[in-house]
């Protein structure tokens, strides 16, 4: 291997959110929920106009997913916006145009996921990733497959609670 190749295989590494975000700042749970709270923050300012605001909230939705795919879990909160009106008004008269808006923005959360997990364009990659999700799918553990469960209120407690709340009132208090 040449010294450019080496160079830019670690300029590579050093460009994967896995290598940053997840390895050495903190714990993904709390990216993920950051990213999921700015999504939630545009699609509100956007108030269904789906404009500007309502791509950058697909863009940090995107994001999250990227870093922890446990955000996939809020997908149907992005269906419900995308079809509100149909939910809501149970009008179909723009149900065209909002189909056509979920298949761009499914389009870019994968692309979006891809930019962020190139490995899954490997064979080896993808066959790797599938056998871990599907792992993890089996298990609903706190460590995998310890039968500790966790339901989806201790996991909006820890995430907003303990992670939002308690620990930065801590850490003023400790100054």
């Amino acid at each position: 291997m040449s010294a450019a190749a080496a160079l830019i295989l670690t300029a590579l590494l050093l460009t994967f959110p896995g290598f940053w975000l997840n390895g050495s700042w903190f714990h993904p749970d709390v990216l993920m929920t950051t990213l999921l709270i700015i999504a939630v923050y545009y699609f509100c300012k956007d108030l269904f106009a789906f404009k500007r605001n309502y791509w950058l909230g697909v863009l940090f939705f995107s994001e999250a997913i990227a870093i922890k795919l446990q955000a996939f879990t809020f997908l149907p909160l992005l269906l419900l916006i995308l079809f509100h009106e149909e939910v809501t008004l149970f009008s179909f008269a723009r149900f065209g145009a909002n189909l056509w808006r979920a298949v761009k923005t499914g389009a870019l959360l994968i692309g979006v996921f891809l930019l962020n997990n190139p490995f899954l364009l490997h064979p080896k990659g993808l066959r790797s990733f599938a056998g871990m999700f599907a792992e993890n799918m089996q298990s609903n553990s706190t460590n995998h497959f310890s039968k500790v469960p966790v339901t989806i209120t201790d996991k909006i407690h820890l995430a907003l609670h303990d992670y939002y709340l308690v620990a930065p009132m801590l850490a003023l208090l400790m100054r």
